[in-house]
């Protein structure tokens, strides 16, 4: 029998209609299920960024401050370089700088770890950057009125350290909610590593404090001492120790640029933009008055820069000692040459046969704002070239027998050049104004020296004379100078002086047309010995090395300083030859140490570096007394009439406020007291018995 499947599919009508209700209810439904899911998501979307939403507006609240900090630590100090650097209003100055500096970089550091983290928008850092950058371009003032170039510097070597602690302590905290041992215990090292750090630097610092070179301790003799030096109780110093070197940062090489040419021309006479030679001209015709601030010498230098072959120019020399050659490249080369002065020879010759000195050269390596514990720090060659002639190291398989001296107790008046310069060259205080004061050097050359100096600055002297100091004293000429060339643009830009960045007060390498600026003064150096191998000189170079504030640059002139120092030993000292090594006073640049106002920074500003290295066939005699005398208060005019001494004692300079080294310095005689002229602030005086 046939089956019809048609009968069993067949669905009743009034079914299908209601099936189809019910399809389009389920529909529905899920429609509105649909609906009601997204409507949720939205709102727990919402509830979500709710922390995130109050962030980011916490974050443009932090981002606004940290703006309104960082202009507020650009507000200068009103008044003299010497008040904003010492006493209460420097006090004063410094801490809120310090503050309002810390409080934009925390502020800016905290906003860049959340926009890392993703957990605020990361088009702040965007903002951040071209907002800082704008401010950084804007503010470059380099002096204390407007030090926006320190502010720059400052901000971007404390931003690291900020955000990198920071950052550990987000990660210490994510450690602690996911239970993550390993990333806290991390964490912990990483944030306690800084305190175990800081207590045994500060400790170590003034453990050696105390010590100089081949472990001398200074000897504090109430018995035999009216003034026993005051020993810091923490050092900061050694505490941030190559912290602050941006040449590691930048890898700043020295190398010779076109712009150089460039930048040198845009301030030359437009009738020698055409030359690829240039002579500078000899500074020993410059009157003073021209010295009456950098900018006004610099600008009569840079007028004064001729062609070599142009006899008309005014300053003009045949055998002109500094040119600079530009290649083909435009690329500029330094060629120092000086020839001996035939007629200044026979002068001299005829005034050392009246002259009493035995010596026939000094050499004065003198290193501006370095103390005698920063010498140890950052020369360590040198230092250990000091150790190697030190007293009692002396052997018979020397073929030049040379002794030299530490003293350990040099103190300077003030952290000022001219308060320790002016006793050191001319024996009498800079408040003792007179044009009848003559430098030291005139003597020598009375007595037959033919003398030299050469120092990385621009000025005739070994400081900016000013129109302060100009008729102070008699102001020395030397017979050859090199100062000139450090007036030139591309290293002293003009109104720029105190520039963190650039020219004679860098944190960065000093460069000159491919060579350090300090490699110029001993290239002057070795020009001059070799010119007058056979005559009695005077040769003085100066250097601005350490006069910045980094507190590390001068490190990077160690090994050219050994190599000068060899170099005159072994083929000028002859057994009648001195070398003095000294400082004018301690660091005293604008630092960090200012900020946390660092206690061993501080003492350190007046107790300045002095190094002798005499021969021994001349001075063995003395060297009980010279060695007796390491541990006594030693001050500027102690220099002076030790050189005094070495031509035949004149009657000249303050004998009662030093003598020569030669003779026992009696200790229970000196105290500051005896200096109160020249202590402008008791508090510079670091005799630790000394009543203020």
């Amino acid at each position: 029998m046939k089956i019809d499947i048609n009968n069993y599919t067949k669905i009743p009508k009034d079914f299908q209609e209601s099936n189809e209700e019910e399809s389009l209810k389920n529909i529905h439904t899920k429609k509105t299920k649909e609906k009601e899911s997204k409507f949720s998501k939205i709102i727990n979307y919402l509830k979500k960024q709710k922390n995130k939403i109050y962030l980011n507006f916490l974050t443009i609240i932090l981002f606004f401050y940290s703006i309104k900090f960082y202009l507020l630590s650009l507000e200068g100090c009103q008044g003299s370089r010497e008040r904003c650097l010492e006493g209460p209003k420097a006090m004063r100055f410094f801490h809120r700088l310090g503050l309002y500096l810390f409080l934009s970089v925390l502020f800016t550091s905290i906003i860049t770890i959340l926009s890392i983290n993703n957990i605020v928008f990361r088009f702040y850092l965007i903002i951040q950057l071209i907002t800082y950058v704008i401010m950084f371009i804007v503010n470059k003032g380099s002096d204390l009125d407007e030090h926006g170039s320190y502010n720059t510097m400052a901000y971007i070597l404390l931003f690291p350290f900020i955000t990198f602690e920071i950052e550990i302590i987000f990660l210490l905290i994510k450690s602690i909610k996911e239970k993550n041992n390993k990333l806290k215990y991390f964490c912990i090292i990483i944030l306690v590593f800084p305190f175990f750090y800081y207590f045994y630097q500060t400790n170590k610092g003034c453990k050696e404090w105390e010590i100089g070179l081949n472990n001398i301790k200074i000897e504090n003799n109430v018995k035999e001492d009216k003034c026993y030096i005051k020993k810091p109780n923490k050092c900061y110093i050694n505490l941030f120790d190559g912290f602050f070197n941006v040449n590691i940062i930048t890898g700043l090489k020295c190398k010779a640029s076109r712009k150089e040419k460039k930048i040198l021309l845009s301030f030359l006479p437009k009738n020698l933009e055409n030359l690829t030679e240039f002579a500078f001209p000899n500074t020993i015709k410059f009157p003073f008055g021209y010295n009456q601030n950098p900018d006004f010498l610099q600008n009569n230098i840079l007028k004064s820069i001729y062609d070599p072959k142009n006899k008309d120019a005014t300053f003009y020399s045949e055998n002109p000692e500094i040119i600079l050659k530009f290649n083909k490249n435009n690329i500029g080369k330094i060629i120092m040459k000086i020839t001996p002065n035939e007629t200044l020879i026979k002068e001299r010759r005829e005034f050392s046969k009246k002259s009493k000195s035995t010596i026939k050269n000094i050499l004065i390596l003198y290193i501006d704002s370095i103390s005698r514990n920063h010498f140890k720090r950052k020369l360590p060659l040198t230092s250990n070239l000091i150790e190697n002639y030190l007293m009692g190291k002396n052997t018979k398989k020397k073929k030049k027998k040379i002794t030299s001296f530490q003293f350990l107790k040099y103190h300077n008046f003030k952290a000022i050049t001219q308060k320790n310069v002016i006793p050191m060259f001319y024996g009498k205080s800079n408040s003792q104004k007179s044009k009848d004061l003559k430098n030291i050097i005139e003597y020598y050359k009375e007595n037959g020296f033919i003398t030299a100096q050469s120092i990385d600055l621009c000025s005739l002297e070994l400081y900016d004379l000013g129109k302060f100091y100009e008729n102070d004293v008699n102001w020395a000429k030397f017979d050859h100078e090199n100062q000139a060339l450090f007036c030139d643009p591309n290293y002293n830009y003009p109104k720029e002086y105190f520039n963190p960045l650039r020219g004679p007060f860098s944190m960065l390498k000093r460069c000159l047309y491919g060579k350090e600026a300090h490699d110029y003064v001993f290239d002057y150096g070795y020009e001059f010995l070799k010119a007058y191998k056979n005559e009695k000189k005077f040769l003085r170079l100066g250097f601005q090395e350490a006069h910045e504030s980094s507190l590390e640059l001068i490190k990077y002139m160690d090994l050219k300083l050994i190599k000068f120092i060899q170099f005159f030993i072994d083929n000028y000292y002859q057994d009648d030859s001195i070398i003095f090594i000294v400082s004018d006073h301690g660091n005293n640049m604008v630092s960090l140490h200012n900020l946390i106002k660092s206690e061993d920074y501080f003492i350190e500003k007046t107790l300045g570096s002095l190094f002798i290295f005499f021969p021994d066939k001349i001075f063995e005699k003395y060297f009980d007394d010279l060695y007796y005398n390491q541990q006594k208060l030693i001050t500027p005019y102690d220099i002076f009439f030790t050189l005094n001494h070495l031509i035949g004692d004149y009657e000249i300079g303050d004998k009662n406020k030093g003598q020569n080294l030669f003779a026992k310095i009696n200790g229970l005689e000196r105290s500051c007291d005896n200096y109160f002229n020249d202590f402008d602030d008791k508090r510079d005086c670091h005799c630790i018995n000394y009543k203020l």
